[in-house]
């Protein structure tokens, strides 16, 4: 099993079993733990984009430190109290152009140093340990801002990741569907034919299960789509029933003129 968490681990071990007991075998759960966590990010994009309120609160200055001048060197709930550990822009510049880089060691800092080509800057002695790049946190965070504005985000990500060291792009949700690699390769946004919409990706299960797949196979309904299956072959209703249902206003609005579907669902 991957990295697991939260409700959607749970539910995969379930599942699970529930083969497990229906069956006398079990079954492989690939879940990963970046996959299952994007959902949660859907409050705070809906509240930026409908409402146009960042995350960000008022009076704390960007980036993602482990530590903040003038306060304690002491371990929180980041983990290490480490530098560089941060977001940085990248090229172009606009708004979601930032890559996240952290060194946990010195031994990472200085893969670092080799991947930014080691600009004199980065040699100097006040540099070489993570007590001196914390104590210098405001220009080591400058000088690797103008090295990651060079390159776009995917790029500095890729660059390091191959150098071992840790880096990951900031996204929208825009990045996420189209340009992520981990996600494409989960398949986890697949293009489903919507009869009203046409052709348009969404989000597909976020396990994959060996013996038992899941995946989404059908788009959203339309409104009243289904409401023959469930009168008549859920509540056992026959034909008649829904057809009177629809006229006198139980199952649509008499005044409302219906759709092309649903003159086909009555005939």
């Amino acid at each position: 099993m991957d990295d697991t968490g939260g409700m959607y681990g749970a539910m995969c071990a379930l599942t699970g079993l529930y083969h497990r007991n229906m069956t006398g075998h079990g079954q492989h759960i690939d879940l990963s733990q970046m996959v299952s966590s994007v959902p949660l990010n859907g409050p705070a994009l809906l509240d930026f984009t409908v409402n146009g309120r960042g995350s960000r609160r008022p009076g704390f200055p960007p980036g993602n430190r482990a530590h903040w001048p003038g306060t304690p060197l002491v371990n929180n709930y980041r983990g290490p109290t480490v530098a560089p550990h941060n977001a940085y822009r990248t090229h172009p510049g606009e708004y979601n152009d930032w890559c996240v880089i952290v060194c946990h060691a010195d031994e990472e800092w200085q893969r670092l140093v080799g991947l930014m080509g080691a600009p004199s800057w980065a040699t100097a002695p006040k540099f070489a340990t993570v007590a001196g790049r914390l104590q210098n946190q405001e220009e080591l965070d400058e000088h690797i801002e103008a090295w990651s504005m060079t390159l776009g985000k995917y790029e500095v990500t890729e660059r390091c990741q191959a150098a071992g060291v840790r880096a990951l792009p900031v996204q929208s949700a825009e990045d996420r569907v189209e340009h992520d690699p981990q996600l494409r390769h989960r398949e986890m946004y697949l293009a489903i034919e919507h009869p009203a919409l046409g052709p348009h990706k969404v989000q597909n299960a976020p396990f994959k299960l060996s013996e038992t797949p899941a995946f989404n196979s059908l788009p959203s309904p339309l409104i009243g789509q289904h409401t023959a299956e469930i009168v008549e072959g859920l509540l056992g209703y026959s034909h008649e029933d829904l057809r009177a249902g629809f006229a006198d206003g139980t199952f649509w609005p008499t005044k409302r003129t219906r759709f092309a579907y649903m003159e086909e669902m009555l005939r």
